[in-house]
């Protein structure tokens, strides 16, 4: 059963790649750790490079942290980051609030566009704009 369902993993991924003209796949998380199923993905993925997040520098255990704070950077920022035709929902979003403490909040301007590219380095993240 086990093999199934790691063959039907690695199938289901490389379909939907392939019919999103997928070039590039970065898996992450606990699959990342089974090397039959990332063999099974190189092979049913053909033609898509298949790397994990490692190769960005970014550990697959801290996918959420990296997230959660990319998530609170653009919210600080002011800037939506649902992306609609990714996740389905009908207009871009602000996600989560912020929630001052004892004492007053003094958030950053809005920024006047959105970035364009995320730098992540090991103590900050850059983003660019333009």
């Amino acid at each position: 059963m086990v093999a199934t369902l790691t063959a039907l993993t690695a199938c289901t991924v490389a379909r939907e790649a392939g019919r999103w003209g997928v070039s590039e796949l970065v898996v992450s998380g606990g699959g990342t750790d089974t090397p039959t199923l990332m063999a099974m993905l190189r092979e049913d993925a053909s033609g898509v490079e298949v790397s994990t997040m490692e190769k960005w520098c970014i550990p697959s255990s801290s996918k959420e942290a990296y997230a959660f704070a990319l998530m609170g950077f653009f919210t600080i920022k002011g800037l939506p980051a649902t992306v609609p035709s990714c996740t389905g929902a009908g207009s871009t979003a602000l996600l989560g609030n912020i929630t001052p403490g004892r004492s007053a909040l003094v958030l950053p301007a809005p920024a006047a566009q959105r970035p364009s590219r995320l730098l992540v380095s090991s103590s900050v993240i850059h983003t660019d704009s333009g």
